[in-house]
């Protein structure tokens, strides 16, 4: 089994978008959608007085969103095995959140 991981920055993000933990989970959703994933469980945390930390469980492995709305940062973490490719969600990830600044990396 071979595993693939995409790491994805996203810096000047909306405040309201981030501190929402229906739309943190509406965007794991939307993510393992276009990875073609099958998702098994989602659990998520809000933390005070901001932030939230979510995981996507997944037949192939997680998917993983942090965010500091205050900082307008969110972090999003993907990793598969198998014939998955992470990086097939990068245009959901771009759509989904407004950013004004996108990094990621890949490891194989």
């Amino acid at each position: 089994m071979e595993g693939k991981i995409l790491f994805v920055e996203l810096r000047g993000c909306d405040f309201e978008q981030l501190n929402s933990e229906k739309k943190i989970r509406e965007a794991l959703s939307e993510i393992a959608k276009e990875c073609k994933v099958r998702v098994l469980r989602t659990i998520s945390h809000r933390f005070v007085p901001y932030g939230i930390s979510a995981i996507c469980i997944i037949a192939e492995s997680h998917i993983a969103i942090h965010s500091w709305p205050e900082d307008g940062y969110v972090s999003i973490l993907i990793y598969t095995c198998g014939k998955t490719d992470p990086k097939e969600a990068l245009p959901a990830i771009k759509r989904i959140f407004k950013h004004s600044e996108i990094s990621y990396k890949t490891i194989l």
